[in-house]
């Protein structure tokens, strides 16, 4: 058989529902295979089913690979996260938790330091009294003897004044003359001699005195002064306590006095009693000191007590005039006494 009258065989080929020639699917196949602009492999590789896994993928999922580099979304997002009540604390109170709990904290911890120091403090004073209790002294006494100061023993008064004389002898005469009526005596100022009819601790007490003085026609005038000690007075420690228990008393005596109102009443109960008290102290003190200044000065507040108890049995104008008289001049020997350094010591 020649080639010419060889023929392949027809073949028909069904493909999507159409039929093709056989040789004619095969010429197109191989034509296919031939084409390099065609990369199967890439245009169907098996990363063609991961990049559209990405493409429809949620935006909120994401993979391994973008862990470090993209912020993750809770899964509840938009939805309230659920507490247990216990943790969430009202306004009051974390003002309790927070300002009155320190509060009170601070406050005991400082009462606890406190009644520390206080038990040190009893423990250091029972010491101190059990030194005192073993060297036989009284602690009260000798605190008193340490304890004095100069102006301790100030004495400020007012006092109504009759006069001013530069001749002694001349102020003695009017002095006199007034005590015939009053109480009156001399006293020693920078001006010269000084007439004084009366004594008073306040200015009240005095504005009393000047008022019953020029009743009775005295040309008077208040004036306030000061008893000061003298430098080195202090150094006698027995005249020094003495002379404040006389400062004590003397101000015993004007209050009794300013109570009485120029003879209109009797003092009071109490400020007696209380005079009485530094009488008997003065007295005893006084005893001690062998001075003069001292004598002299206890001798005059003898007069002034027992002035001041006839007041307080039958007050009248009369024992009101007889009790200014000794305790004017127990303020005068007050000033004398606190001014003299020549006393024993």
């Amino acid at each position: 058989m020649s080639d010419n009258k060889k023929q392949a065989p027809h073949v028909t080929v069904t493909f999507n529902g159409k039929k093709h020639n056989l040789d004619e699917w095969t010429r197109k196949e191989t034509a296919a295979d031939k084409d390099k602009s065609l990369d199967w492999n890439t245009a169907f590789s098996t990363e063609l089913k991961s990049v559209d896994e990405h493409a429809h993928a949620p935006s909120h999922l994401l993979t391994d690979q973008d862990a470090f580099v993209k912020r993750k979304h809770s899964l509840f997002r938009g939805k309230r996260i659920w507490r247990p009540k216990q943790h969430q604390i009202s306004g009051a109170v974390r003002i309790i938790r927070f300002f009155w709990l320190p509060a009170a904290a601070a406050v005991v911890v400082g009462l606890v330091i406190g009644l520390s120091m206080l038990t040190i403090f009893s423990q250091q004073n029972h010491a101190v009294k059990d030194t005192w209790a073993n060297s036989g002294k009284s602690p009260q006494t000798e605190e008193k003897s340490q304890a004095i100061q100069n102006q301790d023993l100030n004495l400020s008064v007012y006092l109504i004044q009759a006069g001013l004389f530069g001749s002694k002898s001349k102020a003695d005469q009017i002095a006199s003359q007034l005590r015939n009526h009053g109480p009156s005596i001399l006293m020693a100022t920078p001006g010269g001699t000084a007439i004084f009819v009366g004594v008073a601790e306040t200015d009240a007490g005095a504005s009393q005195l000047l008022t019953r003085d020029k009743d009775q026609g005295l040309t008077v005038f208040k004036k306030q002064m000061q008893f000061q000690p003298a430098t080195g007075f202090l150094n006698n420690k027995k005249q020094a306590n003495s002379a404040l228990d006389g400062k004590k008393l003397m101000l015993a005596f004007l209050s009794a006095s300013e109570e009485s109102q120029n003879g209109a009443s009797s003092p009071s109960k109490k400020t007696m009693q209380n005079m009485d008290k530094l009488y008997e102290k003065c007295k005893t003190n006084a005893a001690s000191t062998n001075d003069n200044t001292v004598g002299r000065f206890l001798a005059s507040v003898d007069q002034s007590k027992n002035a001041a108890q006839k007041l307080a049995a039958s007050h009248s104008e009369a024992q009101f005039v007889q009790f200014q008289q000794s305790l004017l001049e127990s303020v005068s020997e007050y000033g004398v006494m606190i001014n003299s350094t020549n006393g024993k010591k």
